[in-house]
């Protein structure tokens, strides 16, 4: 019961920082609005939506049933999106963490998780003129097929 309240608990911050939270307002303002103000200071403007990626890679690896290689690779396809976006990246971050004998319906609550994430952080991208951003989302949009396919495996 532990470890479910810690999953909720961790869902819910990393909501909270990607839809407002402290420093995401170049990520949530969307055009026009400074979601390019990065680039007019040299910094790549992509560098929030590259860390939401990163977070929704680690939730992912947490998902610990087989889905056949589906969630393997949407992991693939959101990587392409944050190399994409910011094509010299290296994850400061520890390696990603492996799941832990939850029950298959914790993993598929993730799973969705991740869809719904994505589905924000390509929302928001959709918004930028830029070529690598629309490279962006089509990797995002191949990640939450293969998601979407995951959910379907039993």
């Amino acid at each position: 019961m532990l470890s479910l309240y810690r999953y909720a608990l961790a869902l819910g911050l990393f909501g909270v920082l990607l839809m407002g939270g402290p420093g995401t307002s170049e990520v949530q303002a969307g055009p026009g609005k400074g979601a390019n103000k990065g680039a007019t200071t040299g910094q790549n403007p992509f560098v929030q939506h590259v860390e939401a990626l990163h977070q929704v890679r680690v939730l992912l690896a947490r998902a610990d049933h087989d889905y056949k290689g589906h969630r393997v690779k949407a992991m693939h396809h959101i990587r392409t999106a944050m190399h994409t976006l910011q094509p010299h990246h290296r994850h400061p971050h520890p390696p990603l963490p492996k799941g832990g004998n939850e029950p298959q319906a914790i993993s598929d609550a993730q799973l969705r998780q991740a869809i719904q994430q994505l589905n924000v952080i390509g929302t928001q991208l959709n918004g930028v003129s830029r070529p690598a951003a629309a490279k962006a989302v089509g990797s995002i949009r191949s990640a939450i097929t293969e998601l979407n396919v995951a959910l379907t495996i039993r």
